[in-house]
């Protein structure tokens, strides 16, 4: 990598991207955080600071180029993959993911189709447009049933509804939580969750961590992760989980980087939730550290 003074810029300057500031800035190499909360701490650490907002791709495009950046990055978030992509496009910067496959990995429609076009194991699901009425479009689905945005992170907008009464609600939180409006109705599958961590060097998934995710489900919650449990009570579940990765990477066409997967677990079926090219925003790259040695920071910043 070229150290010659020209910044990275880091999407996000929250607990999710702390750790890979502070890598970068102790590479080094000078950071240019762009992230719309004043509050953010990483704008206390970064050696230049925006408040350009991460998922906002012609304003981060501005702001690399008037730092003349030599990198673009984010970590621990899904719709700033967006921003990273289009921005290292327009500038000619090296990048893992190309416009298209940060919008594959991140947009749950085209992800989800993606997914079961190959036969992967996703539980049904139906796509609800812009109506008030969604009975409709859900009638071949079973309760329970999750209700989620199309393109939102955090688990916002997200609900478990368990019987018709409780749907309306539902899509009307999902829709305010979703930036284009579009929201997902899915059966949900009652069983554990784990999470998969991993990284893709040459097109070829190594597998990082397997962990236990313990969520929160009390109303309005669903589904926010608190702890993972390190290793899983599910490694006897191990082929399936590395069989079922590395079909993901190949569906993302993903040659570098990260790839994280969300599954849940009913008896020895392994259901696939979703799935992206970033890592966790449960401080992963620290997890992973810890439990395997790999070093996830110093893999993102050689990305950049």
């Amino acid at each position: 990598m070229n150290r010659d003074g020209a910044p990275i810029l880091v999407l996000g300057g929250g607990r999710n991207q702390i750790d890979l500031i502070r890598h970068i800035e102790s590479a080094g190499i000078p950071v240019v955080v762009a992230d719309y909360l004043a509050h953010s701490p990483g704008h206390g650490i970064a050696t230049h600071s925006s408040l350009v907002s991460s998922v906002d791709s012609a304003g981060a495009i501005d702001l690399a180029r008037e730092f003349s950046v030599q990198g673009v990055i984010t970590s621990g978030t899904d719709q700033p993959l967006v921003t990273m992509a289009d921005v290292a496009d327009a500038l000619g910067l090296p990048c893992y993911l190309s416009p298209d496959q940060a919008r594959l990995c991140t947009d749950k429609v085209r992800m989800l189709a993606a997914f079961s076009g190959q036969g992967l194991p996703v539980p049904p699901y139906r796509i609800l447009p812009s109506t008030r009425d969604p009975y409709q479009h859900v009638s071949e689905l079973s309760f329970p049933m999750v209700i989620k945005p199309v393109d939102s992170q955090g688990q916002r907008g997200v609900s478990v509804v368990r019987d018709r009464g409780e749907l309306l609600t539902a899509c009307e939180l999902a829709r305010r939580a979703s930036a284009g409006g579009r929201i997902i109705a899915q059966e949900f599958i009652e069983g554990p969750e784990i999470t998969i961590t991993g990284w893709v060097q040459d097109g070829d998934f190594q597998l990082g961590s397997v962990t236990d995710r313990h969520t929160f489900n009390r109303a309005p919650a669903t589904g926010v992760c608190f702890q993972h449990v390190y290793p899983s009570s599910r490694m006897h579940l191990l082929d399936k989980l590395r069989d079922l990765s590395r079909a993901i990477t190949e569906i993302f066409s993903l040659r570098f980087g990260p790839l994280y997967i969300q599954c849940l677990i009913d008896g020895d079926a392994v259901w696939l939730v979703e799935a992206t090219c970033r890592l966790g925003g449960g401080h992963d790259a620290a997890l992973v550290e810890f439990a395997t040695g790999l070093h996830f920071n110093s893999q993102l910043l050689d990305l950049a």
